[in-house]
């Protein structure tokens, strides 16, 4: 996510955050029944404004897992959330919202295999014109 909508940066710290968040907001009523249901966003390595929609991140892989990754994986894990919503940036030339490899994370990995992944306004139009997929 922004890291100015994050009480830190942290990982670890946005992560605790996120579960006990999470868990608050998904609570059940008499029934059983989630009351709601939460998705995290902006999933994932998306912190600037300035054209946003034209980001491609350049991570390498332990700093995926190091940095941007963890906070998302404590609040699936141990809270269980509904799913997320893409950012509309890249990471390493493939879009948020179109990424395998992000949609295997969250529901093979860390083993929420009805998470939904849902798109922030107008993220879904942006994967077929950004200026750094033009080029394929």
């Amino acid at each position: 996510g922004r890291a100015g909508e994050l009480p830190g940066e942290d990982p670890f710290l946005n992560g605790a955050y996120a579960a006990e968040y999470v868990k608050g907001m998904q609570q059940v009523d008499e029934n059983g029944y989630r009351k709601m249901n939460t998705y995290l966003k902006h999933f994932t390595a998306y912190s600037r404004e300035f054209q946003r929609q034209h980001a491609n991140a350049i991570i390498p892989i332990f700093d995926l897992y190091d940095t941007y990754l963890p906070q998302y994986e404590r609040a699936f894990r141990k809270a269980n959330a509904s799913g997320v919503m893409c950012s509309y940036n890249g990471i390493n030339g493939t879009p948020n919202c179109a990424s395998k490899f992000l949609t295997d994370l969250m529901r093979k990995t860390w083993g929420q295999t009805d998470a939904l992944t849902m798109s922030d306004c107008g993220a879904i139009r942006d994967v077929t014109s950004l200026p750094w997929l033009a080029k394929r």
